[in-house]
């Protein structure tokens, strides 16, 4: 019940946060440091997809990863779940043939969680990174969908507000 409880309180507390927010920068922001509270995890990512390209607009982790890089949406995990329309769960990325090991060696990640943003039309995904192997729990998931499904309504507020 502790995880419950945990992801309740972390939930509430980043949908306002997330509900209240005015710039894209904020969303991402939100999003990224709710995800890895929720996931107890080492890193995250915000990613967009923009013409063609899986841009890496932010990210809250233990060292650099890819922020404000592109990478075609061929050749990413963060393109792959977008263009599946599903979650893709990776607990080992060396064992894992949709995952460049090229961007990856430089860096802590061991295990990850790509998510998209909006299942039906994604625009995005949230990555959730372990630097060790780890599966997240089919409650930890259920909870990063919320988590992208409120940042597909941020997104389309802030458009909304920006028109």
């Amino acid at each position: 019940m502790q995880d419950q409880e945990r992801f309740a309180r972390v939930l509430t507390n980043g949908l306002e946060s997330i509900s209240l927010a005015s710039s894209l920068s904020s969303i991402t922001k939100t999003i990224t440091n709710v995800a890895r509270e929720i996931a107890r995890s080492d890193g995250t990512t915000f990613v967009l997809r923009e013409e063609g390209q899986c841009y890496y607009v932010d990210e809250d982790a233990i060292s650099p990863l890819w922020k404000g890089k592109k990478f075609p949406v061929e050749a990413c995990v963060s393109g792959y779940a977008m263009l599946n329309k599903e979650i893709v769960i990776i607990p080992n990325i060396y064992r894992d043939s949709r995952v460049p090991q090229d961007a990856y060696l430089p860096t802590f990640v061991k295990s990850m969680c790509m998510i998209p943003i909006r299942v039906e039309a994604p625009v995005g995904a949230i990555g959730v990174y372990w630097a060790n192997h780890y599966e997240p729990s089919a409650d930890e998931i259920r909870v990063l969908q919320i988590v992208a499904n409120a940042s597909a309504i941020a997104l389309e507020n802030l458009e909304l507000r920006n028109a």
